[in-house]
């Protein structure tokens, strides 16, 4: 009998002894899909809580240093023995019927090989919005990355041969880097209906957004140039602008953010930066 899993469940972690096993009570009816937890040298009671729930077929991997989020996720990508892959970030939740739902579409539309969901997006104010943002080929991702992939994303382990794994080098903005790849080769899908609740979390530093986003423009500036012209280029490095500007709000730089304001404005009058 082939105990092979269908779909590896991949939950990177860190300091999140909070949240984390509400995170995995939700995808209990899951099972017996494979799942992994990848702490990423968290110093708190994580383990602990992880391992006191004894799921089974949780496999708990802890890294010796916090290495970031694309690394924990890579660690997971290159365990996982399913022949799909779902995401999910450690501080959010899936809906029961969620990979369920997205088995089933890729399996009656086999030209994408990957799919997103909508999600309830609940703020720390309490409040929650529906969100269900279209993105489906990559002049959609020149704009920015709001499918929130670490918790909706489901895909083909098989795609990771031809688009590598996560980039270590991003401390942020690793998942919009992994769709650009992704969508310059092959179709993703999308199902409107809201599949997970995904909460919202203290914002990252600005220096590693900014470190980030000139990363970003470093690695695909050409490419999109080539691919998408003058127009595409704009939108994308004024994208890149705006998430320079918004992570500078969220950390009240105000000072920085007067100069990613007229920097996103310029880009955005002139088409090219």
């Amino acid at each position: 009998m082939d105990n092979t899993p269908l779909i590896s469940i991949i939950i990177p972690t860190f300091n999140r002894e909070n949240v984390i096993v509400q995170a995995l009570q939700s995808i209990i009816t899951a099972l017996p899909h494979e799942i992994l937890v990848i702490d990423d040298g968290s110093q708190d009671q994580t383990e602990t809580h992880v391992r006191q729930l004894a799921l089974p077929n949780l496999k708990y991997i802890k890294h010796s240093f916090n290495q970031g989020a694309a690394a924990a996720r890579n660690t997971g990508i290159q365990l996982a023995k399913g022949q799909y892959i779902a995401f999910l970030d450690s501080d959010d939740l899936w809906f029961p019927y969620k990979l369920d739902h997205q088995l089933n579409f890729l399996k009656s539309h086999p030209r994408h090989r990957a799919c997103y969901s909508g999600f309830l997006y609940k703020k720390s104010s309490g409040k929650t919005e529906v969100r269900s943002p279209h993105q489906e080929n990559w002049e959609d991702y020149l704009k920015g990355c709001f499918i929130a992939p670490g918790t909706t994303l489901f895909i083909e382990k098989g795609v990771f041969n031809d688009i590598e794994n996560y980039s270590i080098e991003l401390e942020r903005l690793e998942d919009w880097d992994l769709l650009l790849r992704f969508s310059h080769q092959f179709s993703i899908g999308r199902l409107d209906r809201p599949l997970a609740i995904v909460r919202q979390s203290s914002p990252p530093p600005l220096k590693k957004v900014v470190r980030s986003a000139e990363t970003l423009k470093k690695i695909f500036q050409i490419q999109v140039g080539k691919k998408s012209g003058k127009r595409g280029l704009a939108i994308f490095l004024g994208a890149l602008e705006r998430e320079k500007l918004v992570s500078s709000l969220k950390n009240k730089k105000y000072l920085h953010t007067l100069y990613y304001l007229k920097n996103f404005v310029f880009c955005k009058m002139n088409r090219y930066c």
